[in-house]
């Protein structure tokens, strides 16, 4: 009997070494197909590169990464199915890379459940706020930079009627009841409120609505791959109105490489960045391996690996602690800004202004505290 326990004693030690040696699984949950893959597939390319980087330099305490990449295609219901999976098959303790705020709010719900890690890159709907202890975002809240787009229009471009057009989904409304309630608050008036379903490609109808009022600034939130569109048609129908939106709208290498002439004169809200190590070397890197420029989408990605690689460093695979770990990250140089996190895992970010200037995207004012 000693010599059967000395022998199950061996064959648990030599499972537990096994076990420490195996890579460390993390998910990766992001919009790779669909009408947000422009969001969601820089991120995973540079998801990419900051794995490789962390491996070739000796791994998380002396394991490999490992990201487990499923599609959620900016759809709650396919999220949850994904991130059901990740949980129950793949054991993984964190979560990463989210795009949408529909997506994020869906699986919240679960992660809090489960104490399970969720780090998003680009969600931004207030509801982020309140999601679960467990429930973080890298990138502000629509309450801030809306807030901000009102500011610009009412305070700085001294307008005082705007016309608004948004995406009919949780991104997209969040940012227009902010900057309508902030807009409105000031004395300024809404004068035009138009939606679209993501996806559409014909806008005329909007925008000629648009057109037929007396707006003097039109505010757009939406995603990426309806700006093009959407800037085609508004110069088609020989709209000159003042454009104001957000930076994930605006500043992305897919706008910069087939639309960003269109685009020129709008002035928009974006993150300030600062050159660091990070945000170099992912340059570089980006430009290297896929032949383009690296963009804010990118850089989040890129971000959301390096901060949980950071917390599993410090205090192991055990989430709790993760999360935990998150909350008392201050001024961290990720390749899309310095951050931090308050008290509600909401990140904090200094933005600036910047407008599109013969196709390049340039400050238009100092940064925003």
């Amino acid at each position: 009997m000693l010599a059967l326990a000395l022998f199950l004693g061996a064959c648990s030690l030599n499972s537990a070494k096994i076990t420490n040696n195996e890579p460390i699984k993390i998910g990766f949950v992001s919009s790779l197909t669909g009408d947000a893959a422009s969001w969601g597939m820089p991120a995973k390319q540079a998801a990419e590169i900051a794995v490789d980087k962390i491996n070739n330099e000796g791994g998380i305490n002396g394991r490999k990464l490992e990201l487990i990449y499923e599609d959620d295609k900016c759809n709650g219901q396919e999220a949850v199915s994904v991130f059901n999976k990740l949980l129950s098959i793949d054991k993984v303790p964190a979560v990463i890379g989210t795009m949408c705020s529909g997506v994020t709010l869906a699986m919240a719900p679960i992660a809090e459940q489960n104490k399970v890690l969720l780090l998003s890159a680009g969600s931004s709907a207030p509801a982020i706020k309140d999601a679960g202890d467990y429930t973080f975002s890298i990138y502000p809240l629509d309450n801030y930079e809306a807030g901000l787009l009102a500011d610009l229009a009412y305070d700085k471009l001294g307008k005082t009627k705007v016309a608004m057009l948004y995406a009919n989904n949780d991104y997209g409304k969040g940012g227009k009841d902010v900057f309508a309630k902030e807009f409105t608050s000031k004395g300024g008036q809404i004068i035009l409120s138009e939606n679209y379903l993501v996806g559409t490609k014909d806008f005329r109808i909007q925008l000629t609505k648009i057109k037929n009022s007396d707006a003097e600034v039109i505010f757009i939130f939406g995603q990426p791959n309806e700006m093009i569109p959407i800037l085609q048609q508004i110069h088609e129908l020989g709209i000159t109105t003042q454009i104001i939106a957000s930076s994930v709208t605006i500043e992305t290498d897919d706008l910069k490489k087939l639309g960003a002439n269109l685009a020129n004169g709008v002035i928009y809200t974006s993150v300030k960045t600062e050159s660091n190590d990070n945000s170099e070397y992912l340059k570089q890197e980006f430009k290297k391996r896929f032949n383009k420029d690296s963009d804010l989408l990118a850089a989040l990605g890129y971000d959301t690996v390096l901060l949980t690689a950071e917390a599993i460093k410090h205090v192991g695979l055990d989430a709790t602690k993760m999360k935990d770990y998150l909350y008392t990250i201050k001024n961290f140089p990720g390749a899309s800004g310095t951050m931090s996190f308050d008290k509600d895992g909401t990140v904090i970010k200094d933005f600036i202004y910047k407008q599109v200037v013969n196709g390049e995207f340039v400050s238009y004012e100092k940064s925003i505290k």
